[in-house]
């Protein structure tokens, strides 16, 4: 006769968003420890936290700090959706992607990645000068 493995009965934890939304409900989810749960991530459409539906193109993730009866979230990652940026970007306009790596006042490392759509066609030297600039606002703040 095989074992019978025992099997850990597991509970139903609540999903809880940062501080920054009211500790808004986002989901549930199910483990045998609390422990497991932490670091796990999720993402939420902005639109479903606000409930304001022109959001509907941004989403937030979340990652699990802590389990007690629910579990507290830290906000991760902050993004537009590619399918809109894509729509915005029309023929007859230029991009400018750019991807920078702060530090913050509380030693928390950050990648910032701005995004600027220019109004028509733009020189190489023009758009160059664009990045730069960027670049110099966002390190100054």
């Amino acid at each position: 006769m095989a074992k019978q493995l025992k099997k850990k009965k597991k509970i139903w934890y609540t999903i809880l968003a940062s501080k920054e939304f009211n500790n808004f409900i986002i989901g549930e989810t199910t483990s045998s420890s609390p422990n497991s749960l932490i670091g796990r991530k999720i993402k939420v459409p902005l639109s479903e936290l606000i409930k304001n539906p022109k959001k509907q193109n941004l989403s937030i993730t979340f990652s699990i700090t802590q389990v007690k009866e629910n579990a507290d979230t830290e906000i991760v990652n902050y993004e537009l959706s590619s399918s809109f940026i894509k729509r915005i970007v029309k023929p007859g306009k230029d991009k400018i992607d750019d991807s920078l790596i702060f530090k913050t006042k509380d030693d928390i490392t950050i990648k910032v990645k701005p995004l600027l759509i220019t109004k028509s066609k733009t020189k190489k030297s023009i758009l160059a000068l664009l990045r730069k600039k960027t670049r110099a606002v966002l390190k100054e703040n």
